[in-house]
């Protein structure tokens, strides 16, 4: 990127105009300068620079000074235009994040769009596709099938109880279908109080085995691979998270209380 387009979207990001872009610039290296030369030197009409000259004025990013040979215009001082740069960043900040909240206050979910899909690989990439998860006030139920005993072997019990805590801000509720062989796991140590808070269980029939665990919650699918190959990834789409429901409600019941 070269200087010159550097410095103009230095200028775009502070919302100057491209005449006043222009004067501007002249004035960084040319010093004081009465409007005949900058109009001169910028082959710009006089009433186009004080048009310029006004707006930068107005933004405190130029001043008028009187000297014998007349009105002259030069750059404010640095701090002057340091303090103007942070108030536009200020700006531009506030207004990124009204722009965000409206958007999720207002964005009409459609369910014809493309599910939205990301993987992660590694026992690193699976912990962030559970931190990935993202809790809300909206989000009450959600629904597993899941090999407790894998998923803990592959999170370890810190990860696993700050994971429960995340969850219990919310007070998220866990409908889970599990092995029977994860019985036990009941009374596992450090995660007593969030395994038990805000759960309904059943075992899985012992002719029903599965190596890979999904997660419902908040229109999306939080699918983790239990075999050799370490990988997880998340649907978000909201007829497939319906579908997957329907699938798992057809398991519970036919699974033990």
């Amino acid at each position: 990127m070269t200087q010159k387009t550097t410095t103009e979207n230095l200028f775009k990001t502070l919302q100057i105009k491209p005449n006043a872009q222009l004067v501007l610039d002249y004035l960084i290296k040319h010093g004081l300068s009465p409007v005949k030369d900058i109009a001169h030197s910028l082959n710009m009409p006089k009433s186009t620079v004080y048009d310029s000259l006004d707006e930068l004025v107005t933004q405190s990013l130029v001043i008028e000074y009187s000297e014998e040979r007349g009105r002259v215009f030069g750059i404010a001082d640095k701090e002057q235009i340091a303090k103007i740069s942070e108030q536009k960043i200020n700006e531009l900040r506030d207004n990124q994040s009204k722009l965000i909240e409206y958007i999720k206050n207002t964005e009409r979910e459609d369910p014809s769009s493309k599910p939205k899909i990301k993987f992660y690989f590694g026992k690193e990439g699976i912990k962030q596709a559970f931190r990935d998860t993202m809790w809300n006030e909206k989000c009450k139920q959600t629904y597993l099938m899941w090999s407790t005993k894998y998923m803990l072997d592959m999170l370890g019990p810190e990860f696993s109880e700050w994971h429960s805590s995340m969850r219990l801000r919310y007070k998220i509720v866990l409908n889970v279908i599990r092995k029977k062989e994860d019985k036990k796991l009941d009374k596992t140590e450090g995660l007593k109080e969030g395994w038990n808070s805000f759960r309904n269980i059943r075992q899985a029939p012992k002719n029903i085995d599965w190596n890979m665990s999904y997660w419902i919650y908040d229109n999306r699918v939080l699918f983790s691979g239990g075999g050799s190959d370490k990988f997880a990834f998340i649907v978000h789409d909201k007829e497939f998270a319906n579908l997957m429901i329907t699938l798992w409600k057809q398991v519970w019941e036919i699974s033990e209380k």
